[in-house]
């Protein structure tokens, strides 16, 4: 037996149309129902015609005053907003005042209130049949009139289409053009109360800001008055040259004394010394201190001669030191007096200097509360003149709003008016019978496909070799006529027996075949009309056979062929009786059968028994070929171990009715044995299957690879 070949398989459309091919009944019922409902739908369905008026809407204001501004009605110039409008209860409402809509006649009530077949009629006409108890609505004739309403703008343009759909085509063009007309006008009186809302609402703002003017030039006087503010710029530049004046004298008087704080620290520094006094100007201007310099200078020049002349303690030189040391003390004395006026002077400065930083101080303190001051009515000052343009500006606009109202235009108005359709645009059979068509094509396709993807039976050639992992070795047709049993031979004769025999053949020439067991996975698949068949073939082709009937539950080889079914093969078991004395020669020249016979208590053990093997192999040295019609594998484990001994194995396989599981069940079983499995011979076929030859491979049966695989190799 071959490994299975696990392939990927790409959906052709050949593929498709075999599937299509196979469950067409499904596909052409289904595409029947939709189409006749469809057309059942179209028939009894009410004409309708529809009526449809084209507008056109200008973004171009043509008041010499723009009003969006001021009430914002630019927002509802946008396309969306005024299809809500079209379609609100006010402008319906107008529209049916206009056209007397509330006393529509019966016909059309049906049409607004039921259209065809709906689940939810379906359901009052069962609860009125059981006596339930029925709620009475109230038709809202708003309601009716606005489901027979279809407004489409068109795409880059500022037009905008109105349809409206009646079984009456007058009234559709009527209903179409009162709608348009209706809406015109009550855009034409919206913009208008806009205007009115926009003057009213000016002249409020106009009052709320002259009041507003008044109260902050009120507030300006009022605080010029309080703060006596009469010229605030010249006080300003009053303040600040004081303010100027004050620093500079400030400044000079700091400077005077931290001069004169400079001589004091030199006086002090020189008390003592004379020699050095004289380089102080304040010292020298001292008229005493400069006399009595001059004098000391005098006797010391003095001493300075006598000092030469005699000795220290000379009367003379003592008289002059004595001189020299009251002169000294005498101009200490007045330096000490002119450091008394340095120290006073600066004491003076320094009071000076604070009354000028405290004067200073105020004037700064004035030149903030002036600028504070001038902040204020600054402030107030740009309130009134932003209050009085406001109002200006309002009044002005109030003005133009006044002579603007008078002369509002439109900017809608009607491009094309509705005319009566000539031919109504619902039902349109021909399309709905078209679509009804392709969706049952599709529809039923599906269902196909669904079918075909749920469904696990061998079928074809692609399932027996891709799923399976068999080789395919021949197909028999499904016969139109029952076989009649004991009948002529020929009948089990088709042509898959003839193109399985030449599968064989091709096998046999690789490989020894001489002894073939032809087995099924459970009873009814054909096996024994196709082991018949096979035989006869083989035999008119010249090769001497046997058919061996092996089937322990139900032989029925001599039934078909017309032959004695005793003796058979258990007799050889039993009685002792030679092979040759058994088998029995048909109508064929070359066809021989070895029947059943009586079917003993255990044939399970003879089958399986070494005696039936060497039977079979002292057997297969008379003729060409030995087929042996056993039972279905899964009826006896006997026949899986007499098929390991054999040199191989064809698996009857009946299309569209055995499961490919049972099928797994069944080679799990000969591969344990290590029986040779030629291949599988589907059974039953028709057509449609053409023989077998090509499958297709969806999603489903990419499927049942992935687990055929993993159970076979499990």
């Amino acid at each position: 037996m071959t490994q299975p070949a696990i392939q990927e398989q790409e959906i052709n459309l050949h593929q498709f149309l075999r599937i299509l091919r196979r469950r067409y009944p499904y596909l052409i019922a289904i595409m029947l129902v939709i189409v006749l409902l469809a057309g059942v739908r179209s028939f009894r369905a009410i004409p309708l015609y529809k009526g449809s008026t084209l507008l056109i809407f200008e973004k171009k204001n043509n008041a010499p005053v723009d009003f969006a501004t001021i009430t914002q009605d630019g927002a509802n110039e946008s396309l969306a907003t005024q299809e809500k409008i079209i379609t609100s209860r006010k402008v319906i409402a107008r529209v049916l005042d206009a056209i007397n809509a509330e006393k529509l006649p019966q016909q059309e009530k049906k049409f607004l209130q039921d259209s065809g077949f709906k689940l939810s009629n379906f359901i009052k006409s069962i609860k009125k049949a059981v006596g339930f108890p029925e709620k009475k609505i109230v038709p809202d004739p708003i309601q009716r009139f606005r489901r027979k309403i279809a407004i489409t703008s068109l795409r880059s343009t500022n037009l905008m289409q109105i349809q409206v759909t009646d079984p009456d085509p007058e009234k559709a063009a009527l209903y179409a053009n009162t709608l348009a007309r209706i809406y015109i006008e009550y855009n034409l009186e919206d913009r208008r109360a806009a205007s009115g809302n926009a003057f009213t609402w000016l002249s409020e703002q106009v009052a709320v800001l002259k009041a507003k003017v008044q109260k902050s030039e009120m507030d300006l006087l009022k605080y010029k008055q309080e703060e006596s503010l009469t010229s605030l710029e010249k006080r300003q530049n009053t303040v600040d040259d004081k303010i100027t004046e004050l620093n500079e004298n400030l400044s000079a008087l700091v400077l005077d004394r931290m001069e004169k704080m400079a001589i004091l620290q030199e006086i002090r520094g020189m008390a003592d010394k004379l020699h050095k006094i004289d380089s102080i100007p304040e010292i020298m201007e001292n008229s005493q201190i400069k006399l009595l310099k001059e004098e000391y200078s005098r006797l010391e020049i003095e001493f300075a001669r006598i000092s030469t002349k005699f000795k220290k303690n000379h009367p003379e030189r003592i008289r002059l030191s004595t001189q020299l040391s009251h002169i000294k003390k005498r101009i200490t004395a007045e330096a000490g007096k002119v450091v008394k006026d340095l120290e006073i002077g600066i004491h003076i400065l320094q009071k000076k200097e604070e009354t000028l930083a405290q004067s200073l101080d105020s004037y700064k303190k004035q030149a903030r509360r002036i600028a504070e001051q001038a902040i204020e009515y600054g402030v107030l000052k740009r309130e009134a003149e932003s209050n009085k343009q406001m109002y200006k500006v309002l009044l002005e606009r109030l003005k133009e709003t006044d002579i603007g109202s008078s002369i509002i235009a439109n900017n809608i108005r009607i491009v094309d008016l509705a005319k009566i359709p000539q031919r109504p645009f619902t039902p349109n059979i021909r399309r709905d019978m078209m679509l009804a068509g392709i969706l049952g094509l599709f529809l039923g396709g599906g269902v196909c496909f669904l079918i075909e993807y749920f469904d696990n039976t061998i079928k074809g050639r692609d399932d027996l070799e891709l799923l399976l992992g068999v080789d395919f070795i021949g197909a028999v047709p499904e016969k139109k006529h029952s076989l009649t049993l004991g009948g002529p031979i020929d009948k089990i004769v088709s042509r898959g027996h003839h193109e399985t025999m030449s599968l064989l053949e091709f096998y046999r020439e690789n490989h020894l075949l001489k002894t073939l067991m032809v087995t099924s996975t459970v009873a009814g698949e054909g096996k024994t009309t196709t082991a018949a068949g096979l035989a006869l073939i083989y035999a008119r082709a010249g090769k001497k056979v046997l058919l061996v009937d092996a089937d322990i539950f139900k032989p029925r080889l001599c039934k078909v062929l017309g032959c004695p079914e005793r003796p058979g093969l258990f007799d050889y078991f039993y009685k002792d009786t030679l092979p040759e004395n058994l088998i029995q020669q048909t109508d064929e020249e070359n066809l021989f059968i070895l029947p059943c016979g009586l079917i003993p208590s255990n044939p399970t053990e003879i089958i399986s028994s070494q005696k039936m093997r060497e039977l079979l192999n002292s057997l297969g040295n008379d003729f060409d070929l030995l087929l042996i019609d056993s039972a279905p594998v899964t009826a006896s484990s006997g026949i899986s171990i007499l098929a390991s001994h054999l040199d191989g194995v064809a698996l009857i396989i009946q299309a569209h009715s055995t499961n490919y599981h049972q099928v797994i069940s069944v080679l799990k079983g000969l591969k344990k044995v290590r029986a040779n499995v030629v291949g599988g011979i589907l059974t039953r076929t028709n057509k449609k299957d053409g023989y077998g030859y090509g499958y297709g491979y969806g999603e489903g049966r990419k499927r049942q690879q992935l687990e055929i695989s993993e159970e076979l190799t499990s």
